[in-house]
């Protein structure tokens, strides 16, 4: 005789759907649907990773040009330097390099008193020993006494981070010509320049010296091919400012 089931537990039964495929064939979909999980997860992982790596070297360039310090120390958009800043420091500073008029008194205004200076081409011209810093008087004495004609220069490239500028330029007193690189680090609350960096074409340098290394069969010439004047920064190109 058949049992009298309770109706909700004979209902449950009647419904109930069971797979009748063997035991192997319902494995292998169960493992293939979690293969197919899993690679999915990857991938979406290594999309994110790719993605926060992408925002950090962005956010990295970013602040390089607009908000950190060449030592790391956050400052306001407001406070780094210009391009017309830039480009007026050099102009000065390259006043006292070459001891134009007046020299002396743009270097009390630009030269921060705790300013040093590292060149070791320069050194190496003037018979100095290298790898040695150099202090703000030492550096003025040297400009000073240095037995170079006056001359003017000729700016190739000015770049500007927030509180440093690339200078790339040509001496033009006589020939040959003597190139010149410097990175001129700037207090930003004196705007001063507290640090300079600079190599030069020693070579060249030792020639208009009239050092006897550089006479006798010595020759040179000079390409005129040129480079073309180019300002880079903050306000044009990458990092253009809002």
């Amino acid at each position: 005789m058949a049992k009298n089931w309770p109706r909700a537990t004979r209902q449950r039964r009647s419904h109930a759907k069971f797979d009748h495929r063997p035991r192997s064939e319902r494995g292998l979909r169960l493992a293939a649907s979690l293969d197919e999980a899993y690679i999915q997860t990857r991938q979406l992982k290594i999309a994110v990773f790719i993605m926060r790596l992408h925002s950090v070297f962005l956010y990295s360039a970013l602040a390089t040009c607009h908000h950190v310090h060449i030592s790391g120390e956050l400052s306001s958009h407001e406070n780094c330097l210009s391009e017309d800043e830039a480009i007026n420091i050099t102009e000065d500073f390259g006043k006292v390099l070459y001891r134009h008029e007046g020299w002396l008194g743009i270097a009390e205004r630009l030269i921060a008193p705790d300013f040093w200076h590292q060149s070791d081409g320069a050194a190496f011209a003037r018979s100095k020993p290298m790898n040695r810093t150099r202090t703000r008087q030492d550096f003025l004495e040297l400009e000073g006494n240095t037995p170079t004609p006056l001359g003017y220069w000729h700016t190739h490239f000015i770049g500007h981070t927030c509180n440093t500028i690339t200078w790339y330029r040509t001496w033009l007193p006589k020939q040959p010509p003597i190139r010149s690189m410097s990175i001129l680090f700037i207090d930003l609350s004196t705007r001063q320049v507290d640090r300079q960096y600079m190599e030069t074409n020693s070579g060249a340098s030792m020639y208009q010296l009239g050092r006897p290394e550089c006479k006798g069969d010595f020759t040179w010439s000079v390409a005129q091919d040129g480079l073309p004047v180019d300002i880079v920064g903050c306000e044009k190109g990458f990092g253009t400012e809002p």
